[in-house]
């Protein structure tokens, strides 16, 4: 890292710190019922208008990160406040961090290259070591969504662009787990989509920028920022749902959390000014 990217990266740092604030496809579904309640839309704090990746934290809580510093942020889904931020490495390590996901006490950054950053969530305004995995998918993948499946005790990562589809006509995923990883990647879901999409979504390329997994049912979520959509997908590669969002309320969404008590909560880039939490009520 050059000296003005490490000093660029103290002062994003020391700002964000004290910031406050197949089978036959489902049919399409509006938000208030295929996404529970109408949203509730929560303006972010400035130093987070490059938001990223989310990942559910606690009950009312999530974990974000901007994309280009590896700064994490756990904010109430509530209010938008940030309960509290920490940073991987001294100066703050730098790249092209796409995703976060959380596997016990431990939160994982991935970069749109592949590499997955390892280190032990703490506490506000601490700075933490870390682990750093080559996944190998660089130049095979480009990362842009990372969930931890905890049955397989395994990563799963989600393409934007692969090498095995040039025209992004499918949707591909890799897994990735410790034991195996020096193998050769190869993906662990290779599908079409349009085998997953309602007919009427068929029209337009899947623009996919986040994945989640459902704990519970071991679904799979899928955001495409292009529609402005979720795509839901059972463990077996088989439609599950999908959902409508509305797409004036989502111009980039980036990130998806899905809560404990059912509820969703989407993450939108700010496009120059600030991001956007929008939250979906459980569905009754």
């Amino acid at each position: 890292m050059t000296g003005w990217n490490a000093l660029v990266g103290a002062m994003l740092f020391g700002a964000m710190l004290f910031a406050v604030a197949a089978a036959a496809p489902a049919p399409d579904l509006a938000p208030g019922s295929g996404v529970g309640k109408p949203a509730r839309a929560i303006k972010l704090d400035k130093t987070l208008k490059e938001i990223s990746g989310l990942a559910a934290a606690g009950p009312n809580s999530v974990f974000a990160h901007n994309d280009e510093h590896a700064i994490i942020h756990e904010i109430d889904v509530r209010t938008g406040a940030v309960i509290r931020s920490f940073a991987l490495g001294k100066p703050t390590v730098a790249g092209d961090f796409e995703a976060v996901a959380v596997r016990g006490d431990m939160i994982y950054l991935a970069t749109s290259g592949g590499l997955l950053y390892e280190a032990r969530i703490k506490k506000h305004r601490e700075r933490t070591s870390y682990n750093v995995f080559d996944t190998g998918l660089g130049g095979v993948c480009e990362v842009e969504g990372l969930a931890f499946d905890s049955e397989a005790n395994a990563f799963l990562l989600l393409c934007k662009r692969a090498a095995l589809d040039p025209e992004r006509k499918r949707l591909i995923i890799y897994r990735w787990t410790f034991t195996d990883r020096l193998a050769k990647p190869r993906p662990w879901l290779d599908l079409s989509w349009s085998d997953l999409l309602p007919a009427h979504a068929r029209s337009h390329e899947v623009r996919a920028s986040e994945l989640a997994r459902d704990p519970k049912s071991g679904n799979l979520f899928i955001v495409d920022s292009n529609a402005a959509a979720i795509i839901e997908i059972t463990p077996q590669g088989e439609a599950a749902g999908y959902r409508a969002l509305a797409k004036e309320s989502h111009p980039q969404a980036e990130g998806l959390a899905l809560m404990s008590d059912g509820s969703i909560v989407v993450g939108d880039e700010g496009r120059g000014k600030a991001g956007r939490l929008t939250v979906y009520g459980p569905p009754k």
